[in-house]
């Protein structure tokens, strides 16, 4: 018993057998003053990805939301809210008014279709809706350009010096809008001037009807028969007003192409400013 009580066991055993076993296996316990056992190791932390792979699904991710965005823009775009059907494809496809021709649908419509694949938006009602959105914006698109033409040049293409001081001279450019029918209308002009350092004709601007913040009201295509080509606003072409005369075109345009060039040699040089009513004839 004095044995056992050495090797630790705290009750006293009934026969000398099971002191016996007692001693020959005694149960592990912990002195109060040792020191406690390490703790295993923790297991070894997982090799770090390859950086291909994490590009790969940073790009897909990156391609799903650009393909919800997306979704939703088309979404967005209410058929009801614009006055003519083709517009409101032309928005679905993302076509800009001044690249509204077949090749452009083509381009806008493969690249949405590619963006809406089910393999990076899923099937779920939205996309299956956008997509039909696309296919219904192509047929619009193409049966509009389809069923137009191109409109005449515009008329009557004439010039007024409004200031000669040079660095600052400007001319007034007017001219009369083209005989416009339901399939050729005239949806803005294009006007554009020929710029020796190219030998080639490079566009001014671009008018189309918008809104004007001067006059507080919308101005119509009707009203857009004028512009004002100023040497101040023209300084990347400075070869331009080095000339005697400098060629001025306009044209009219819609869905369809572009008009004719109407084409006009201004005098740059040895001009007074005119009084109103004044200017010079277009060529023939």
């Amino acid at each position: 018993q004095q044995a056992c009580a050495a090797q630790g066991c705290c009750k006293r055993l009934p026969n000398a057998e099971a002191c016996a076993r007692f001693l020959a296996a005694p149960p592990s316990r912990v002195a109060p003053n040792d020191p406690p056992q390490a703790s295993s190791p923790p297991p070894l932390a997982a090799e770090s990805e390859d950086p291909a792979d994490v590009e790969k699904r940073e790009q897909a991710h990156k391609r799903e939301a650009e393909a919800k965005s997306e979704v939703d823009r088309i979404l967005q775009l209410r058929r009801e809210s614009y006055k003519e059907a083709a517009a409101w494809g032309f928005a679905v496809l993302g076509v800009p008014k001044d690249q509204r021709d077949t090749a452009a649908v083509q381009r806008g419509y493969r690249a949405l279709m590619k963006r809406l694949h089910p393999d990076k938006v899923g099937q779920s009602d939205d996309v299956c809706q956008a997509v039909q959105h696309v296919k219904d914006a192509k047929d619009l698109c193409e049966r509009s350009l389809s069923s137009l033409k191109a409109p005449a040049a515009p008329q009557n293409l004439r010039s007024e010096c409004i200031c000669s001081a040079v660095g600052r001279r400007q001319f007034r450019l007017t001219w009369s809008a083209p005989v416009a029918t339901r399939a050729s209308p005239v949806r803005r002009y294009v006007v554009a001037a020929l710029d020796p350092a190219y030998g080639r004709a490079l566009t001014v601007t671009i008018l189309e009807p918008d809104y004007n913040q001067e006059q507080r009201r919308f101005v119509p295509v009707e009203e857009l028969t004028s512009y004002i080509l100023a040497e101040e606003d023209l300084q990347k072409m400075p070869m331009l007003w080095q000339q005697p005369r400098a060629m001025v075109q306009v044209a009219a345009a819609n869905e369809a192409g572009q008009s004719a060039w109407a084409a006009l040699q201004v005098p740059l040089v040895g001009v007074q400013a005119a009084a109103p009513g004044g200017g010079f004839a277009a060529l023939a």
